[in-house]
């Protein structure tokens, strides 16, 4: 008896092989190295992940102390139109929006605490895993602040000699030769620093700001930054860096310092004995140069960050 089962036409066998070629080449990448472009998963990007559109669940943190941030307040902008105003929770520092944002959606947030830097930043709402897509209600966005630290000011001249705010320093043999001191911004808390930010709603930056002022203008001073008079008072204004006022410990090794010294130079001019001249330090937070040269004020939230300190000069 003739066995029966199926034929396959020449035709036939040489279509199925070419199907497991093409199966083949493509599982082993060979289609992209020739610059052929292979199949994708619908809606799976390039980078693996895909676009969502969810609650987005913040995450506050405070990097230096290695901590969460808890009770802070978020605030969520869609350009500079505020569109909702959270808090923290008080356990674990987190926060979920009440609206949905789309990936890709460019959002500014500002973070703030008493004690902690108020800080804005510039968030682009990410994309996600397909499994974390499928399986979380909320897209994750972490946001850092620091401890705002506890500076203080220290004044020294180039012998080493430290004055006390309130010292009155003789002037007379500075004629030609000028005084140089060294104004010193010291961080004495581990751990806690500052995070410059740019405020995109009241449009100015939130940098710390080294202001050298006086009421007179006798002596001639340099050094100090840049110079902003302001009616009959003189004033110069430094810059310092962030890192120059974070101070961070790891372990037993000090990262950053947090401390930042700048000169400046102070000629008798035409000080006399009976007209003396008064110069005051003052460290900022949350100052803009720009506002301040044409406004008079370092901006909306400028506020003094250290106790002020004053220098009297005169001649004998």
């Amino acid at each position: 008896m003739a066995k029966s089962g199926i034929r396959l036409s020449r035709n036939t066998l040489i279509f199925i092989g070419a199907i497991a070629l093409i199966v083949i080449l493509w599982f082993n990448g060979t289609f992209s190295n020739l610059g052929i472009s292979t199949p994708t998963i619908p809606g799976v990007g390039e980078d693996g992940k895909v676009t969502v559109t969810k609650p987005i669940q913040f995450a506050v943190m405070d990097p230096l102390a290695g901590s969460k941030v808890v009770s802070a307040t978020v605030k969520v902008y869609d350009g500079i139109t505020l569109v909702e105003t959270l808090t923290t929770d008080g356990t674990t520092g987190l926060v979920t929006t009440s609206m949905p944002y789309p990936s890709g959606k460019v959002l500014n947030v500002q973070v703030s605490k008493t004690l902690y830097c108020t800080r804005w930043e510039t968030v682009t709402v990410p994309k996600m895993n397909p499994d974390d897509a499928q399986s979380l209600t909320t897209n994750y966005v972490q946001l850092t602040t620091y401890t705002l630290g506890t500076w203080s000011i220290t004044v020294q001249n180039s012998a080493g000699t430290s004055y006390t705010t309130g010292d009155a320093i003789n002037m007379t043999n500075y004629a030609s030769t000028p005084l140089q001191l060294t104004v010193t911004l010291r961080n004495s808390v581990d751990n806690t620093g500052y995070i410059s930010s740019y405020d995109p709603v009241n449009m100015v930056n939130l940098k710390p700001a080294l202001l050298t002022s006086s009421s007179t203008s006798y002596m001639t001073i340099q050094n100090a930054g840049s110079y902003v008079p302001r009616g009959t008072v003189s004033n110069w204004v430094l810059v310092p860096t962030d890192t120059g006022l974070t101070k961070e410990l790891v372990g037993s090794i000090y990262k950053q310092q947090g401390q930042q010294a700048f000169t400046i130079t102070l000629y008798k001019g035409t000080l006399t004995s009976s007209a003396n001249q008064t110069v005051t330090f003052d460290l900022y937070k949350y100052f803009d140069l720009a506002h301040y040269t044409q406004q008079g004020i370092g901006g909306p939230d400028a506020a003094t960050a250290a106790s002020q300190f004053s220098l009297e000069f005169y001649t004998a």
